[in-house]
């Protein structure tokens, strides 16, 4: 490309009045193995800064690629003010080869050195007010920590606008988000315009994380441009609650839709309509058809009366008490039988000794003394201390006779008895279960005619809810139309409220057209949109290294107007190897030249930009004054910590 395009003529920037230097710019970084061993002092200026490792395109056999460069952006941006410098794998592999590691910078800080030190491995930063290092021999015994300087450069561009940050970022998370946007992540590669931190690059920045979200990202750029107001803000914010809470009620319809459908169809069939054509029939024709049939269900002549179900059960005790009372007559009976058995088998077991005795009676011996009767009658036994009673033996006998002949009398008695109690038993069982059948098929219908009833009542209840659910599904549709409405009018506010800064978008869009147009000279119209749908970049040419290119552009386009003071933005830039391979080397060359023409504008240049390369710096970037730092990726001595990790 033609390189005399670039002149400070092509651009009408006016510098803030007053300024001598960027507002914020690092002088040196400097690395230590250990305190008082220097790895690293690079010495940085405003205004274009190269690091270049240049690869096997520039230089036989050397390797470009793991020299230092994005580890080089990381350990400014910690110096900066950032959470953390690299993920723990790299972290683990400095500690072990650099246990004791420091790093530091020399920062400007609106005409004022700070003094940047953090250690690598455990936590001891220092953040104070000096001259440099090579001035200050010795740091306090009580580390600082960062928090003097994250408030000071707070203070310093976002003093103002903090009410207006997002609060997922917060006040205290304020600068770290600003840093992440001017000190891009080489791993986001330039792919979209709010894509600032990978979560994999280890920064713990509050807008790093694949879940963050982006409007927090484009209210901090709006911030920054001076394009957000507290009324937009307010305005986002209830526009978000209501979308919020539309979600909700157009779930909630749904829902309740649902459970509507489900219960017409199911009306339909008990009310003996076509469900498959329920459709069309809604809760007054609904609540209609169930009135009528509950109405014919209670209307219907009772089936069974109360006194012929009170009959029935009294019928059916009264067969269970004679029931009752016929076993316990059959178990007396039989209990008696048993008796008189028991005592006829006593008896005949006693009768053969009885009878041998009465077999003796015809010539009696006395038992006693052995004489007969008659001689012991005539001349008494000379023996025995007893007299003799054969009238009590004989009435003993006759006694035990009587007895048995009683017993087996009332035996066959009881067996007649029983016979007849086990058909009395017999018939109360027949009386008692034809009773308990008449009185089941009278409780049966009592219950059919009840459950008909009660279904009727239950089609009636659903009916009512299915009305109250119709009802529902109204107001959640109409809560939803009106979401829709209060969503409608709050976007044209939101619309206004665009408009309001659209000066300032149109600005930076003429710039960015401006900037890019130098650099692919296309002749058509690039801009910068700022609506609904966020902040977008248009230029008239395609690809994937074009997309890298835009957003490099609209970084540098905005650190053009932070030159006039015309937003937030500090006039810092980092840009880490953002060169995507198949973007032409004139216009790569083009992002040098950019610089280069910024750095006329003002007494000395207003702003830092550094940028990383493995592709040779075009012509005179590949020396000083903008070549600030060589790297090499072999051997080790070459790399930015001078081993290998």
């Amino acid at each position: 490309m033609q390189r005399d395009l670039f002149s400070a003529d092509r651009l009408h920037l006016k510098p803030a009045e007053g300024r001598s230097e960027p507002r914020l710019w690092v002088r040196r970084l400097i690395i230590w193995k250990e305190p008082g061993i220097e790895v690293r002092n690079t010495e940085l200026k405003s205004g274009l800064n190269v690091i270049w490792s240049p690869d096997d395109g520039s230089r036989q056999g050397q390797i470009g690629h793991g020299g230092g460069k994005t580890t080089f952006c990381r350990l400014l941006r910690y110096c900066l003010g950032e959470a953390g410098f690299g993920p723990d794998t790299q972290r683990r592999a400095i500690l072990e080869k650099m246990p004791a590691a420091l790093v530091g910078a020399e920062v400007r800080l609106d005409g004022e050195t700070w003094l940047i030190r953090r250690a690598l491995g455990h936590r001891e930063d220092y953040a104070l007010p000096g001259p440099s290092f090579a001035e200050v021999s010795d740091f306090p015994t009580e580390p600082t920590g960062m928090l003097p300087f994250r408030e000071a450069v707070t203070k310093a561009f976002l003093t103002d606008a903090l009410h207006l940050i997002p609060a997922s970022i917060s006040n205290d998370g304020a600068w770290q988000a600003l840093l992440a946007w001017m000190t891009r992540d080489q791993e986001c590669r330039f792919g979209h315009l709010l894509d600032w931190r990978s979560p994999d690059s280890g920064s713990h920045s509050p807008v790093s994380g694949r879940n963050r979200p982006q409007d927090d990202r484009l209210a901090v750029t709006r911030i920054v441009l001076n394009a957000l107001r507290p009324e937009e803000l307010e305005t986002s914010r209830r526009r978000a609650a209501i979308d919020t809470a539309m979600g909700e009620q157009r779930a909630l319809a749904s829902k309740i839709a649902w459970d509507v459908a489900r219960s017409r169809k199911r009306l339909a069939r008990d009310l003996g309509l076509n469900p498959d054509n329920a459709s069309a029939l809604d809760a007054t024709i609904i609540k209609s058809k169930a009135a009528d049939l509950l109405a014919k269900a209670q209307g219907l002549p009772a089936a069974v009366t109360l006194k012929q179900l009170q009959d029935a059960r009294a019928h059916v005790e009264h067969a269970v008490r004679e029931q009752e009372q016929a076993r316990a007559a059959i178990t007396i009976a039989n209990n008696k039988k048993e008796f008189q058995e028991s005592l006829a088998k006593v008896i005949g077991d006693e009768l053969p000794e009885l009878s041998a005795q009465n077999q003796r009676l015809a010539h009696p011996v006395c038992p006693v003394c052995g004489v007969l009767v008659d001689r012991a009658r005539a001349e008494g036994c000379g023996i025995s201390l007893q007299t003799c009673d054969l009238e009590a033996l004989s009435a003993a006998v006759r006694e035990k006779k009587e007895a048995r002949e009683n017993a087996l009398a009332e035996i066959a008695q009881v067996k007649s008895e029983l016979i007849a109690l086990n058909q009395k038993l017999a018939l109360t069982n027949q009386r008692e279960e034809r009773q308990r059948r008449h009185l089941n098929a009278l409780e049966q219908a009592a219950f059919d005619r009840s459950e008909q009833i009660r279904r009727a009542e239950r089609v009636w209840d659903r009916a009512v809810e299915f009305e109250q659910a119709s009802s529902d599904l109204d107001a959640a549709e109409a809560a939803v139309i009106k979401s829709e409405g209060s969503l409608e009018i709050l976007s044209g506010e939101l619309d206004a409220h665009r408009s309001a800064v659209s000066g300032l978008v149109s600005r930076l869009s003429d710039r960015f057209d401006a900037i890019f147009g130098l650099i692919v000279p296309t002749g058509a119209r690039c801009q910068v949109k700022l609506d609904g749908h966020g902040l977008s970049l248009k230029v008239p040419v395609d690809g994937e290294a074009v997309g890298s290119l835009k957003i490099a552009v609209f970084d540098l386009a905005i650190v053009s107007m932070a030159i006039e003071g015309m937003t937030k933005h500090p006039g810092f830039l980092i840009h880490d190897s953002p060169r995507e391979a198949d973007l032409g080397g004139s216009i790569y060359a083009g992002l040098f030249d950019l610089a280069k023409t910024l750095e006329a504008f003002g007494p000395t240049p207003l702003f830092q930009y550094i940028i990383t390369t493995t592709t040779e710096p075009p012509g005179e970037f590949r020396s000083a004054p903008w070549l600030r730092l060589e790297l090499k990726g072999a051997p080790a001595e070459g790399r930015l910590l001078g081993v290998n990790l």
